[in-house]
């Protein structure tokens, strides 16, 4: 299967996927969202924001940001080489949804101070206010409710 095309799937299915795959996470700890890169079942990258200005809306918070990448080695390889398959184009493919993903999510979230956020109350700032509407409305006794995001 592969890719990160828009489609709702089951977890089970996620992880079987052999290609490249995305997951979306929102630690309280960060101070933007983070993209997981995944080729198979292994992490190859994490992919974030840093500088954003948290006081600001819109675009405005990503005036002075950049993504940053995060390499992992991949396991049994000593030099960290990761081949793709040979499918290096799919791999640029999806460090550029990551960052599209990214500007996306933090030009939509709301202005956070986390200063009388608890944990689970910061996390959900991470989000852009569509995707915390989206939460809010998910069935939660849906299978795959929590599926990771392709």
């Amino acid at each position: 299967m592969g890719g990160d095309e828009k489609r709702r799937r089951g977890y089970q299915e996620w992880l079987d996927d052999r290609g490249f795959k995305m997951a979306k996470l929102y630690p309280a700890e960060w101070e933007s969202a983070i993209a997981e890169l995944y080729f198979g079942d292994l992490i190859w990258a994490y992919v974030a924001l840093e500088g954003v200005d948290q006081a600001a809306t819109g675009t405005a918070r990503l005036k002075d940001a950049r993504v940053v990448v995060e390499f992992w080695r991949e396991p049994d390889k000593p030099t960290g080489v990761w081949d793709f398959n040979l499918d290096l184009a799919g791999a640029l493919a999806q460090l550029g949804r990551a960052e599209e993903w990214l500007l996306e999510n933090e030009a939509g979230r709301a202005p956070s101070t986390d200063a009388a956020s608890g944990a689970a109350g910061r996390a959900f700032t991470r989000m852009s206010e569509g995707e915390q509407a989206r939460w809010r409305r998910r069935d939660t006794d849906s299978p795959g409710a929590d599926e990771p995001s392709r």
